[in-house]
């Protein structure tokens, strides 16, 4: 929910403020995707607060990462949660609970129950359920870019060159008792969203992204 970005940033750079603008714009424009929106990841990571407080940051932070680093790899949908916070109700809704433990049995069967998404590592995916309506918001964040030489870089866009990413393809795990009436796909660069084509099968649902730069939404309706 934060905008760190937008606190490093050259605002008194005009493409720097181009780009802020695009952004916040597209922000206002599908507001009801970010306010007041949760979580909604069909995993969830305990963040193991407890051991911190007892003294084992190095240990508990390294095998957290690990496992973390892991999950955004392999593109599981996944919440964190601190493990003092862990209770009964709001772990059940969670299709597995991943631990500091969990990387020795984090194998491709392990995820048989997920989506599953075919991307490059460089994309990262997340989910958010809105405050209103029946839906399902997908992000996808493309951090593929060609990097400048460290002596040539100057703190702007100009540095970013990002590289399009297309052919993502998602496999959705239908919500308990709902289908998917509709997926619009948005991104920063476009005015207007797009419906995109779906393909049922069983309690899944396939489609496959548009080509885009950094940043994206799959709005499933639900």
């Amino acid at each position: 929910g934060g905008v760190i970005p937008g606190r490093i940033a050259n605002f008194n750079d005009p493409q720097s403020r181009q780009e802020l603008v695009r952004f916040f714009r597209f922000m206002k424009r599908y507001d009801d995707i970010y306010h007041a929106s949760t979580a909604a990841g069909e995993c969830l990571l305990l963040y193991p607060r407890s051991q911190v407080h007892e003294g084992h940051f190095r240990e508990a932070m390294s095998a957290f990462n690990a496992v973390g680093f892991k999950l955004l790899d392999d593109h599981v949908l996944f919440d964190v949660l601190p493990d003092d916070m862990a209770r009964p109700d709001n772990l059940a809704r969670y299709r597995r609970v991943f631990t500091i433990s969990s990387l020795g049995e984090m194998r491709p069967e392990y995820y048989d129950s997920l989506s599953r998404f075919e991307a490059p590592s460089t994309v990262r995916v997340s989910a958010s359920r809105p405050e209103k309506g029946n839906i399902w918001d997908i992000h996808f964040v493309n951090y593929n870019r060609k990097e400048p030489p460290e002596n040539e870089r100057t703190g702007l866009p100009a540095d970013e060159n990002p590289i399009p990413v297309s052919g993502v393809k998602a496999d959705l795990v239908s919500l308990a008792g709902l289908s998917v009436r509709k997926i619009e796909w948005m991104t920063p660069e476009s005015p207007e969203s797009r419906e995109l084509g779906i393909e049922p099968a069983g309690n899944r649902m396939h489609f496959t992204a548009p080509e885009f730069l950094v940043y994206a939404v799959a709005r499933v309706h639900l």
